[in-house]
């Protein structure tokens, strides 16, 4: 807690009857008193949750100038994200981009809506879909109907679909690593 002479409407809120700051001014906030390892914590712990907003940080940013945590927000989401963070939903999906990452494989786009059904992860102009499989969420009737209609439709619009699961990427990381740059191809 702590006390400040500028505090507009933008940046509060109320969560369950307590007012409180917003989010992005709470990491403007954080960013000054934080070690920046504890600082892309908080902001990966945000994205988890989803209530990460780029655009709300981006306007407390710009209302900030000069307040002691904006330039070291400003690094640590260059850091995390380059400019814009990724749309990631699901610790298998943060998992794959980091899997991406360390076989230096093109980053795939997360969470597009393609032909009416939203994919885990994307490669556009490959025509290449990722699905991220975990047995808790893909073994219901409803999930596995589901993913066979999607893949279905998919194929027929000229999309390959490829199924990627985290015991694969930990165990069989260099043959999924080859299958990948194949379909990459």
């Amino acid at each position: 807690m702590h006390l400040t002479r500028q505090l507009t409407d933008a940046d509060r809120a109320v969560v369950r009857g307590i007012p409180v700051t917003s989010l992005a001014r709470t990491l403007v906030d954080f960013a000054g008193v934080a070690r920046p390892g504890e600082l892309i914590e908080a902001i990966e712990q945000a994205e988890r949750l989803r209530i990460f907003d780029l655009n709300a940080v981006n306007e407390v940013l710009t209302r900030s100038r000069g307040r002691r945590g904006a330039k070291a927000l400003r690094a640590a989401l260059k850091e995390l994200h380059g400019e814009e963070p990724p749309d990631l939903k699901s610790t298998l999906e943060r998992d794959f981009r980091s899997y991406c990452k360390s076989r230096d494989l093109p980053i795939p786009s997360f969470n597009v809506g393609i032909e009416g059904f939203l994919v885990d992860a994307v490669w556009e102009d490959k025509k290449l879909v990722v699905e991220l499989d975990s047995r808790r969420h893909h073994l219901g009737i409803r999930a596995f109907e589901g993913d066979r209609k999607r893949d279905t439709k998919l194929q027929m619009a000229g999309y390959r679909i490829a199924r990627v699961t985290d015991r694969r990427m930990k165990q069989e990381p260099d043959e999924l690593e080859a299958d990948l740059r194949s379909l990459l191809q």
